[in-house]
């Protein structure tokens, strides 16, 4: 895969310093596999540090992401980052651009938030409302935000699934490689299903046996704590933790990251005092590479690469994938760079 403006950032990576809606016009039809993408979340959140890149209001346009879809085959999937205030708006643009949503809302549930709270009983006593200020204590604008929402969407078929896979070598979701390992003894006898028992619906007179990877792999997401142990103990606050606290066992039934909620630090390249900030943890991106890219050799784009962690995912993975990163700011191709510059090989 091969773009003459393209930056090669590794026998596998290229990276085009673009605006994505120019970008996009130059690629040729069903090209790519599968989109892997952290688009702006359009909270203006960037003008806290004085940059624009995130109220641009490009992640909710049609035409940017109708024009994503005509360069993925059919049965390509989408996988896109959202914020919680804001999501329904990328899920409508990208709906309405013919994308089929998949699952709207994959929860990536975080052992770390801070609301941006507001001294409301201050305001109203400097206001000249101290009687007001006594009836709303207690009273806030917002909840302390615990997950961020992941898109799960697919460029319609050419026929059905396996049409489309014969005709075009995409299709389907990695379900194997995201399973959650478990030592549990999953088999079922055989017998009849019981009324209201959606698990035993298919069981019939066959028995059914443990999937050697795991289980099936849920749309929540579970991040431990920065202080967490793996296999040991868990910090307060942890979302695994918390699950096990109301019902033991809990937490096992989902898909679990032994990092901090946060990119590492060498996940978050820094380079003459820039950074990105909002960087999301490698192990997670690798979790959904492999989502998305259920064979080797796929072909994905990152159409909002910030500082280029799905291509680093997708070379993590190991299965040959190509990546093309777009990134419009000139201030994150440095970081993109930095970050191939310490890339261990997977």
């Amino acid at each position: 895969m091969t773009f003459p403006s393209a930056e090669r950032l590794s026998a596998h990576s290229s990276l085009l310093h673009a605006r994505s809606e120019h970008a996009l016009r130059g690629i040729p039809d069903n090209t790519f596999a599968a989109i892997v993408t952290d688009p702006p979340y359009e909270l203006d959140f960037a003008r806290q540090v004085n940059q624009s890149w995130d109220a641009t209001g490009i992640a909710f346009s049609v035409d940017v992401w109708a024009e994503a879809m005509r360069t993925v085959k059919p049965g390509g999937n989408l996988i896109a980052f959202g914020a919680p205030r804001t999501h329904h708006r990328l899920v409508t643009a990208v709906e309405n651009a013919g994308w089929e949503v998949r699952d709207g809302m994959v929860a990536w549930v975080k052992s770390y938030g801070f609301p941006k709270r507001l001294e409301l009983q201050e305001l109203l006593v400097k206001r000249g409302h101290p009687d007001l200020a006594k009836r709303f204590a207690g009273a806030q604008n917002i909840m302390k935000p615990a997950h961020e929402p992941i898109l799960i969407a697919r460029k319609p078929l050419d026929g059905d699934l396996v049409d489309n896979i014969i005709r075009h070598g995409v299709g389907g979701l990695g379900i194997d490689a995201c399973r959650v390992p478990t030592d549990d003894d999953r088999s079922r006898p055989p017998g009849k299903a019981i009324a209201g028992d959606v698990l035993n619906m298919s069981r019939g007179s066959a028995p059914s046996s443990s999937h050697p990877g795991g289980r099936w792999p849920t749309n929540m997401l579970l991040i431990h704590g920065p202080d967490c142990v793996e296999g040991g103990p868990c910090e307060v606050g942890c979302p695994a933790a918390e699950l096990e606290l109301q019902k033991r066992g809990s937490a096992r039934y989902f898909p679990q990251f032994h990092y901090s909620g946060r990119a590492s630090g060498r996940e978050r390249p820094v380079v003459d005092g820039v950074r990105h900030h909002t960087v999301k943890p490698v192990a997670l991106m690798e979790w959904l590479v492999k989502l998305a890219c259920p064979v080797p050799g796929m072909k994905i784009l990152d159409p909002f690469a910030g500082t280029g962690a799905t291509a680093e995912a997708a070379e993590r993975v190991g299965l040959g994938h190509e990546t093309l990163l777009i990134e419009q700011s000139a201030d994150h191709i440095p970081l993109v760079r930095e970050r191939f510059r310490t890339l261990v090989p997977a």
